[in-house]
């Protein structure tokens, strides 16, 4: 009911607008006005709390992430599948290259890891990449005699 109905001025915290008069209806805005005002603040107190979670989680991956840079060609020598996953969802490269321009890939080749080896081609490792000395994955396989890499190789496009 909106009738015009004059109500304590007091209660509205109005005052200072003695001789006023109000409707159920401006009662109504006003409280909906403050709800308003209540919720822009709680808003912007979460907004700030999404802020300072955004800053947490980018100094928390610049923690993570050299260090998963660095230990993806440990991973792949090692062939430690659960490594390799970790590094590459942090975000390191499949063919990031070390000192000697080796690649993953080359490593694992080098090791005989299979399965590191596969990982690395389905998730698309370079199987064509050379390293400082022009050995690809292929010819560091064929030099440690690794037969069932050089067939996994040659299956991914390895020559």
């Amino acid at each position: 009911m909106l009738a015009r109905t004059t109500l304590g001025l007091t209660l509205l915290g109005l005052a200072g607008f003695a001789g006023a008069r109000f409707t159920a209806a401006d009662a109504e805005q006003t409280r909906v006005q403050t709800k308003v005002q209540r919720h822009d603040r709680q808003i912007a107190e979460l907004l700030r709390k999404v802020k300072a979670l955004e800053s947490a989680n980018r100094a928390l991956s610049n923690q993570i992430l050299p260090k998963a840079t660095m230990n993806v060609h440990d991973a792949a020598a090692r062939g430690d599948i659960t490594q390799l996953r970790y590094a590459l969802n942090a975000g390191s490269a499949v063919d990031l290259k070390n000192g000697d321009q080796a690649t993953p890939l080359m490593l694992a080749c080098l090791a005989g890891k299979l399965r590191a080896s596969r990982y690395l081609l389905v998730n698309g490792a370079d199987i064509m990449a050379k390293d400082k000395d022009g050995k690809t994955p292929m010819s560091i396989a064929k030099e440690e005699g690794h037969q069932r890499l050089m067939s996994l190789l040659v299956d991914y496009g390895g020559r």
